[in-house]
């Protein structure tokens, strides 16, 4: 017996839910999926009712086996492509430093966005500006709170 290759090539939108629930029933999930099956009555019937939603094709016996060979051929290794490897170098630069010196920037420290925000409306750009004021001072900023503090603590590595 014959096999025949059946891809959805149309969407079922607009069509009555019978020919939908046919389309499900060949084996096709999703539009340019492909199913192979035996060229049987009951399935060229089936055909027959969404032949405006697929397309058939005769498989060949020699494009089944030529098909077959390079996956049996397929290495087990992971490969990894230029994305990926683009990817991981650019993590490797990334990464912020651990420098938290006197003259470094508030950026440079990686605190959130909330706490990043409420000390440059404050105008605090570097490290040695936050470090000379007390915990008072800082917490008498507009927004800042406690787990702002915090945070910036343990950022920055000291307590004051």
């Amino acid at each position: 017996m014959a096999e025949i290759k059946i891809t959805w090539k149309k969407s079922c939108i607009g069509f009555p839910s019978k020919q939908e629930r046919i389309i499900e029933s060949l084996g096709l999930k999703r539009l340019h999926h492909s199913v192979i099956h035996q060229d049987s009555p009951t399935i060229m019937g089936m055909v027959n009712k969404v032949i405006h939603l697929v397309q058939v094709e005769e498989v060949l016996e020699e494009a089944k086996q030529a098909s077959k060979q390079p996956a049996r051929a397929k290495s087990t290794t992971p490969k990894t492509t230029p994305a990926k490897e683009k990817v991981e170098s650019e993590v490797e630069e990334i990464q912020p430093s651990t420098n938290t010196g006197q003259g470094s920037t508030i950026e440079s420290l990686g605190l959130s966005v909330r706490t990043l925000n409420i000390l440059k409306k404050a105008d605090i750009s570097s490290v040695e500006q936050i470090t000379q004021m007390t915990d008072a001072e800082l917490l008498s900023i507009p927004s800042f709170g406690a787990k702002s503090l915090d945070e910036l603590k343990e950022k920055i590595g000291t307590s004051k």
